[in-house]
């Protein structure tokens, strides 16, 4: 991921993570949650151990209009 990509207009133009500027490779122990920006600039990569890995990915979209005709 690369901090503060979701800040800036440009789109990334980039084949390889080593490319970013000031990326940053998350990686920590099982069972921890690691939440961000939906619009960080950010990849998925191989797993590197001998076990399986899982994840659950999940996003929230927030409709502030449709959220104002609730009330």
């Amino acid at each position: 991921m690369v901090p503060g990509s979701h800040k800036t207009d440009e789109d990334p133009q980039y084949d390889e993570l080593e490319e970013m500027p000031n990326h940053l490779k998350l990686v920590d122990q099982a069972s921890t949650a690691i939440l961000w920006n939906g619009h960080i600039w950010h990849i998925a990569m191989h797993n590197m151990y001998e076990i399986d890995s899982h994840y659950v990915d999940n996003f929230l979209v927030w409709n502030l209009e449709r959220i104002s005709e609730r009330r």
